[in-house]
C-alpha cells in the first residue's frame, strides 16, 4: 500500500515540475544581475574606505586641500595642528592612499577582488554575445582589453538589439569617452608643476576611477537574461545549438538570429 501510495504521489509532482523549473530559471536568470552591480558597489566602497582610511592616518591630505607646499617642519602623520601643512607627496591619489599599512592591506584586497570579478564579468559578457548574436573581432578584442585591465588592476592593488540596448550602448560609449576624457587629463596635470594642477589631476583619476566601475554596472542589463546555455557557450567553444528559450521563439516565428550592429555588441 505504501509502495502504490508513493507511486501515485508521482505523477502530480511531475505536473508540477515544469512551473517549478520556470520559476527556478528565472530566478537564477535574475541573479546574474547581481554580479555586474556588486562590482562597481564593492569596489566603489572598497577605494573610498581605503581613501577615508588613508585620510585618518594622515597619510594623504583630503580632497578639498587645495594648498601646496614645497616642504613642512613636520612629516603629515606627525602634524596635531587644525591646518595641515601638504606637499605633493600627500596628494590624495587612489594609488598614494593605498601606499602605506593598514590601508594598503585593504587597497589589496579591494584591487584583487575587483580585478576577479572584472575578470568574470568580461568572461560571461564574451560567452553571452556568442549566445544571443555570434562571435566577432570587437567581441573577443574586447575580452582581451577587460582582462588586461584586470592584470593591471592586480598590479596596481598588490605592487603599488532592442531600444533598450541600443541606448545602452550609446550609454557605454558615452562613459568610456568621458573617463578616456578624465584618464587623459589625469595624465597632463599630473605632468605640471603647479600644485593645485597635480591635485586636479588626483581629481581626475578619482573620476576615472568611478566612470570604469559605473560602466562595469550597465552590464546589469544583459545578465539578468543570462541562464546556464551561457556558460554552456564556454564549454562548447562557440554558439552550437540554440537553448530552449530560443527554439520555441523560432518555433513561433520562425526567424533566425537578427542582424546586430556592433553598438549592440557593446
Amino acid at each position: 500500500m505504501r509502495a502504490g501510495r508513493s507511486w501515485k504521489l508521482r505523477p502530480s509532482s511531475l505536473l508540477r515540475s515544469p512551473e517549478t523549473s520556470d520559476d527556478l530559471l528565472l530566478l537564477v536568470m535574475s541573479l546574474w544581475m547581481i554580479l555586474p552591480i556588486s562590482l562597481p558597489v564593492f569596489t566603489i566602497t572598497g577605494i573610498w574606505v581605503v581613501y577615508a582610511m588613508a585620510l585618518y592616518n594622515q597619510h594623504v591630505c583630503p580632497v578639498q586641500n587645495w594648498l601646496y607646499n614645497e616642504s613642512c617642519e613636520e612629516p603629515l602623520p606627525l602634524q596635531r595642528s587644525p591646518v595641515l601643512c601638504c606637499t605633493l607627496d600627500n596628494v590624495p591619489l587612489i594609488s598614494k592612499c593605498g601606499t602605506l599599512p593598514p590601508e594598503s592591506c585593504f587597497f589589496s584586497l579591494v584591487c584583487s577582488t575587483g580585478s576577479f570579478m572584472v575578470m568574470l564579468v568580461g568572461l560571461l559578457r564574451y560567452a553571452h554575445v556568442i549566445e544571443k548574436h555570434h562571435n566577432c573581432v570587437l567581441n573577443t578584442a574586447g575580452l582581451s582589453t577587460g582582462w588586461i585591465c584586470a592584470a593591471g588592476l592586480i598590479m596596481v592593488g598588490n605592487f603599488q538589439v532592442d531600444f533598450a540596448k541600443f541606448w545602452m550602448g550609446h550609454l557605454r560609449v558615452s562613459i568610456t569617452l568621458m573617463a578616456l576624457i578624465a584618464l587623459v587629463l589625469s595624465g597632463v596635470f599630473f605632468c605640471q608643476e603647479s600644485f593645485s594642477l597635480q591635485h586636479t589631476s588626483a581629481i581626475f583619476e578619482w573620476i576615472y576611477c568611478m566612470f570604469i566601475m559605473v560602466f562595469y554596472g550597465t552590464f546589469a542589463f544583459e545578465f539578468r537574461g543570462m541562464s546556464g546555455d551561457t556558460l554552456m557557450v564556454l564549454s562548447r567553444g562557440g554558439p552550437g545549438s540554440f537553448s530552449s528559450a530560443e527554439q520555441k521563439a523560432e518555433a513561433a516565428g520562425g526567424a533566425g538570429h537578427p542582424q546586430t550592429d556592433n553598438l549592440t555588441i557593446l
